[in-house]
């Protein structure tokens, strides 16, 4: 009686422990579709932008501070005229940096805003522009274009343009690959 008693128990036991949730994985199912698209399937397209821009650069070369610790990076540049003179080219970067696990990336993400801040002299276009991601920070500084940065889970996604309103609708484009390649 005593052998059926302990086998009841355990039992028991392995039966709460299996239904609690002690075995769930360790990262959330939401990373778990986007590790497996390509970051140049989530950034920026020609055809997303305004007509006459074309693509000018795609690799790993002109990487921001938000790329450091990243597991993969890739940044474009676009391009509405000429690349001899940036100013009148309307240059727009996109730059996606995606990071083994979110906290990761949660963690880039603060120290590179408040590096740019304290030692770059950005500021901060709106303190409450926390519209887009899990996180976001639009940063402005004289002969820079305005940069709108935000987080996607293990996801950073940095976007530049000439006009904020038009930077902020591309962040929004990308945004919602993001989102859909976690559907």
């Amino acid at each position: 009686m005593k052998d059926r008693n302990v086998v009841f128990v355990i039992f028991i036991v392995i039966a709460t422990t299996l239904f609690s949730g002690c075995f769930e994985e360790d990262q959330p199912n939401q990373n778990k579709k986007t590790e497996t698209v390509s970051l140049k399937d989530l950034g920026l397209k020609t055809e997303d932008l305004p007509s006459g821009y074309m693509q000018y650069y795609t690799g790993f070369s002109y990487l921001s501070e938000f790329s450091n610790s990243s597991s993969e990076s890739l940044v474009t540049w676009f391009i509405n005229g000429s690349i001899s003179n940036l100013t009148e080219s309307g240059l727009i970067t996109c730059e996606l940096n995606k990071f083994n696990i979110s906290s990761d990336a949660g963690q880039q993400f603060k120290k590179t805003i408040d590096y740019l801040i304290s030692d770059r002299n950005f500021s901060i276009i709106n303190g409450s522009i926390n519209r887009i991601g899990d996180e976001s920070k639009g940063l402005e500084k004289e002969g820079f274009t305005d940069i709108l940065a935000f987080r996607i889970s293990n996801i950073i996604v940095v976007i530049s343009s000439p006009d904020y309103s038009i930077t902020f609708n591309l962040a929004k484009i990308v945004e919602q690959r993001i989102k859909n390649s976690n559907n």
